[in-house]
């Protein structure tokens, strides 16, 4: 009885995690005080819409930054800009405005280790993405290599 009913518990817990949303994140980054996407940033963008019927994306949300040197007060507007021609792009190329649940410019990037605040790496938006792998259904016929015999 006691191994029905952890057979019972595996069965219900994997079952409800099945559709549990997976989180990715890609990142794009910008020239010194621009908003604009160069063509690298605009073919990481282009592989955030799978194209893949297996794939259902849920949720995105776009983070903005900037770093200490750039032009602006406190750096939100210009984060702010960079989030947003983000989430623009990601409308252009078919993706639902209503999966782009905040597009947001969080200033100058606080990294704790970094040597140089005015670092192009701090120059970017972070893209988070939340998303469902339908599970594939398949039906495999084995054939049997013996021959049939006459009984």
């Amino acid at each position: 009885m006691p191994k029905c009913i952890i057979v019972s518990i595996f069965f219900v817990w994997f079952f409800s995690n099945v559709n549990a949303a997976d989180t990715t994140s890609v990142k794009v980054y910008f020239e010194h005080n621009s908003f604009t996407l160069s063509q690298e940033a605009k073919q990481i963008l282009d592989d955030v819409n799978p194209n893949d019927s297996s794939i259902v994306l849920k949720n995105i949300r776009i983070y903005g930054y900037s770093d200490s040197s750039e032009i602006d007060n406190g750096n939100y507007s210009l984060s702010y800009q960079r989030s947003n021609v983000v989430k623009q792009y990601l409308i252009e190329k078919n993706i639902l405005p209503s999966i782009i649940t905040e597009a947001k410019g969080n200033g100058k990037i606080r990294f704790e280790k970094s040597s140089n605040p005015a670092s192009s790496l701090q120059r970017m938006a972070i893209v988070l993405i939340d998303y469902e792998a339908k599970p594939i259904e398949e039906t495999i016929i084995i054939k049997s290599k013996r021959k049939k015999t006459d009984e």
